[in-house]
């Protein structure tokens, strides 16, 4: 259970989602400095985060079945997600509880508020407690949790395809739930509440990245990435359509199709970070930093940064407040987050092995 090479392009790749959810958090500022102007700028980076997330879980999953016993490597596989998301998740639960218990941040207590303990506070109805940006990682469990179960029930139906073949189909019924889903959910239901973040309606998001994986095993797609020039500019016009589609409002009757399309864009974008080889040594250096301080960052930048920023900012900020505001954003959100990969994230990661090996040696085959 080595931790895999990190591959450059990916960690670009990476770097630009967290970049663009910061972007869309803090929008306020320049539209409040300029109130005539639209910042918005797609494409949506957790999708970003999504279609990346299903191409390398896809990715583990197939090195994780090649080389262990089926349940096992179901087990190894939960294992591994355990310790890269609970920790830091758990610990901003219990933050955010306690700054709304405080009343410093803004939400409301319930009877609701179990659902937070099991990932499941978009399960059947929209998050709307506190704790908002908690929603993707609601999708990313929920896939995880099935994604391993799925593929061993389609291998044992399915013995006479290869490992790579039946997670391609594990991830194709998962894209099909999750636009059946938004197909049957009422026009008139909020789109960026029901369509956008409910969980089970958002599995064909990672669901892409996974199929991606599992076609990157096939003698045909790797011909095909050989031609890096072809491959850039795939992926350029990937991001570009993601981009495009962002800025397309559809009439009700056609919500279920907004959150579909940008991901099977970005899974092709994909292809111009994979041919990302090589960057100079500086930015190498930050995008990898950026990278790895990424998920921190995306828990610690909206509750506890720019919500703080937005109320002591200014009703019309000036250039200079604006800019200040921005500073102040980027700072704050990123060294934050590198204290907590550094104090946090990085010891647990760090447990994830030799448990792993204690409770094998303990238990035998699990």
């Amino acid at each position: 259970m080595t931790a895999p090479k990190r591959h450059v392009g990916l960690d670009v790749m990476r770097s630009v989602a967290i970049l663009l959810v910061l972007w869309e958090h803090f929008r306020f500022v320049p539209e409040a400095a300029w109130p005539e102007c639209r910042f918005y700028v797609p494409p949506d980076g957790v999708d970003v985060f999504f279609v990346l997330s299903g191409f390398l879980v896809g990715n583990i999953w197939l090195q994780n079945f090649d080389s262990t016993p089926g349940k096992e490597a179901v087990f190894l596989f939960w294992w591994r997600r355990i310790w890269r998301i609970w920790p830091l998740y758990y610990t901003f639960l219990f933050l955010n509880l306690t700054a709304v218990f405080l009343g410093v941040q803004p939400g409301q207590w319930s009877r609701g508020l179990i659902s937070y303990f099991f990932f499941a506070q978009n399960l059947i109805k929209p998050v709307d407690l506190f704790f908002w940006e908690s929603w993707s990682l609601c999708v990313e469990e929920l896939f995880y949790f099935l994604l391993p179960v799925l593929f061993l029930v389609f291998k044992k139906r399915l013995r006479r395809l290869s490992a790579a073949a039946v997670l391609g189909c594990t991830a194709c019924l998962m894209i099909t739930i999750a636009w059946l889903y938004r197909w049957a959910l009422p026009d008139s239901l909020d789109y960026d509440l029901w369509y956008r973040k409910m969980a089970p309606g958002r599995l064909d998001a990672i669901g892409w990245g996974v199929l991606m994986a599992a076609g990157s095993q096939s003698k045909v797609l790797k011909c095909f990435s050989t031609n890096k020039l072809r491959n850039l500019l795939l992926g350029g016009g990937g991001w570009g359509c993601a981009m495009a589609w962002g800025y397309i409002h559809l009439p009700a009757c056609w919500q279920f199709v907004g959150p579909g399309l940008g991901p099977i864009f970005l899974v092709c974008a994909l292809l111009f970070f994979l041919n990302i080889q090589k960057l100079p040594q500086p930015l190498a250096w930050i995008s990898e930093k950026v990278a790895r301080w990424s998920y921190a960052a995306y828990l610690v930048h909206l509750s506890w940064v720019a919500w703080p920023l937005r109320c002591i900012m200014p009703v019309h900020p000036t250039v200079w407040e604006a800019l200040g505001l921005w500073v102040a954003y980027g700072f704050v959100t990123f060294g934050l987050a590198a204290l907590l990969h550094i104090g946090l994230e990085k010891y647990f990661l760090g447990l994830r092995q030799p448990l792993w090996h204690r409770l094998k040696e303990k238990f035998g085959n699990l």
